[in-house]
């Protein structure tokens, strides 16, 4: 888990406890696109994090955004991930034309 521990203990026993309504957890911070699989006490997967990678290059990762589509009665119904491979001169136009084309690929990765 990568909150501290105070907290961290806190927040799992509130997604274990109302993991029937919580669809998913998102943070970020990481720089890196992951996800962690949170477990209760009783050793049973009881929900997720889904970590958003950075849109800064600092730590030497590509620059990069997600968006996610949620509908109430279903959930998360949709996930594109775009990047921006740096040194590429005409990816960041490609990257505008994308995010302008149809958003319901599942992943979007343009090299």
């Amino acid at each position: 888990m990568f909150l501290k521990t105070p907290y961290a203990a806190r927040y799992l026993r509130l997604v274990d406890r109302y993991r029937a309504v919580i669809v998913g957890s998102f943070a970020g911070h990481t720089h890196m696109d992951d996800f962690r699989i949170l477990w209760s006490k009783a050793k049973h997967p009881s929900g997720y994090i889904h970590i958003s990678p950075s849109i800064s290059p600092i730590f030497g990762n590509n620059p990069a955004f997600e968006v996610v589509s949620f509908d109430s009665a279903h959930g998360i119904t949709d996930y594109t991930a775009y990047n921006l491979q740096l040194g590429d001169a005409t990816t960041l136009r490609r990257v505008m034309m994308a995010i302008g084309s149809n958003p319901t690929t599942r992943a979007t990765y343009l090299n």
